[in-house]
């Protein structure tokens, strides 16, 4: 096993387990250079501190050394399958924690790099308090962004042209988008009901979420992607992909762009 898969994998359970490396380095009588060091590969930790490392993460001593760690795609899947088999309302907060686990790997170069936020928060445990507000990375091979509860990847390697009925529809979505009411509309609506999914808004509510006439909000639902509740008075929610519009319009305001 080389130093490199130790380190990564002492600095894995340490944010599993969700203290930083000052804490941890309390808890064992170390310095904080003692454990960055351990995390970076510039050195293993003294032997006799192995089996009390693996004693306070909770596992054994082939798991702390990564004998029987996750070091292929096939058992990668496998323990995500695994750890994914959750109660049905769980599963989203799963997926949103380990997508942040992975978009920050992707911008550490497998850990390799560091950034500017602290790796040894549990992230993803608090949605709303995230160790980072914005960040993206963007290499040839692909990208990724995150911001708030969103988190974005491509790869090149899957890329495609845009197709001419796809542009068209771009443009149609765009030209509505552009419209001066149209965005409070949208951000209005999407926080009505964005966490229930059997709800639907009034223009009225809408309006009054917007701090628009109700005129105004009629005018603007008529450029924007919403479906309409079947029967009694007209009540409206984003129609399908459009209920990601939101986050990803958000993503694109990146800090310094006015």
């Amino acid at each position: 096993m080389t130093e490199w898969k130790l380190s990564h994998r002492l600095a894995a359970l340490r944010r599993k387990k969700g203290v930083t490396q000052e804490e941890l380095a309390g808890i064992l009588g170390v310095t904080n250079q003692a454990v960055s060091k351990w995390e970076s590969g510039a050195c293993c930790p003294d032997i006799q501190l192995l089996p009390p490392l693996a004693a306070y993460y909770g596992v054994t001593m082939d798991d702390l050394m990564g004998v029987s760690s996750a070091d292929t795609f096939d058992s990668a899947y496998a323990g995500l399958k695994g750890y994914l088999h959750k109660p049905p309302e769980e599963t989203f907060s799963a997926v949103y924690r380990l997508a942040l686990l992975l978009h920050e790997g992707a911008c550490t170069d497998g850990y390799r790099d560091s950034v500017p936020w602290d790796t040894g928060r549990d992230i993803g445990k608090e949605p709303n308090r995230l160790p980072w507000g914005y960040s993206a990375r963007c290499e040839p091979e692909g990208g990724t962004a995150c911001r708030g509860g969103a988190v974005l990847f491509t790869h090149r390697q899957h890329d495609r042209p845009a197709s001419a009925d796809e542009l068209r529809r771009l443009r149609v979505l765009l030209s509505g988008l552009s419209r001066v009411n149209t965005l409070p509309v949208l951000f209005a609506l999407e926080a009505l009901t964005a966490s229930d999914g059997r709800r639907y808004a009034t223009a009225a509510e809408i309006g009054e979420a917007a701090s628009l006439p109700e005129e105004a909000v009629n005018d603007a639902l008529h450029f924007l992607p919403v479906t309409s509740r079947p029967e009694g008075a007209p009540c409206y929610r984003l129609e399908g992909p459009a209920a990601l519009l939101p986050p990803l319009l958000r993503m694109l305001c990146q800090p310094g762009i006015s």
